[in-house]
């Protein structure tokens, strides 16, 4: 018995991006290209276009992709991302996810994580940039007040004899100032 990846032909999806780069603009379904990568080679006919999505990294923008059917992709690369909205709590929702996504195959490794967390993995380098802006700003504002007092210091040092002058010769503060 052959199974559906054998039977079946070799089709892939592709986002805008990668139509617009590597197609010209034109229609990208029906045109056929060939797949490199680890166990790969094959040619595959484009099937659909999709719309541009950010997947891997908040900063890099979207990128040209290429989607194939699970069946058909290299085992060895092959993975799968689900984004998941849902009024259920996370922990309900998880674990029905899990439990269905392994009545359809049982050796599949699941992480789960929540978008809170993901994003949080996602920001950490402009997280980190922030604090270390913070430590510096404020270590800067605390050397320039060192600064400040020590010129005052210095500047009331250079004139204690001629404050002392003054008063002794009866000035009045509003006299000193001056």
């Amino acid at each position: 018995m052959t199974s559906l990846a054998e039977t079946a032909p070799p089709v892939a999806v592709v986002n805008e991006t990668f139509a617009r780069l590597f197609v010209g603009g034109g229609n990208a379904v029906g045109r056929t290209m060939k797949i490199d990568g680890p166990g790969s080679g094959q040619r595959v006919t484009i099937i659909g276009v999709v719309s541009d999505a950010v997947y891997r990294t908040l900063r890099r923008g979207v990128e040209p992709s290429v989607y194939v059917p699970l069946r058909q992709a290299d085992g060895a690369s092959a993975s799968v991302q689900l984004v998941v909205r849902s009024g259920l709590p996370a922990a309900d929702l998880a674990r029905a996810i899990t439990a269905r996504l392994l009545e359809v195959d049982p050796r599949a490794a699941i992480q789960i994580r929540s978008i809170d967390v993901y994003l949080r993995s996602q920001t950490v380098t402009e997280r980190m940039t922030a604090v270390l802006s913070l430590f510096f700003g404020g270590l800067a504002l605390l050397l320039a007040a060192i600064g400040l007092y020590g010129i005052t210091s210095h500047s009331v040092t250079e004139r204690r004899a001629d404050i002392a002058v003054r008063l002794a010769l009866g000035a009045t503060p509003v006299q000193m100032q001056q």
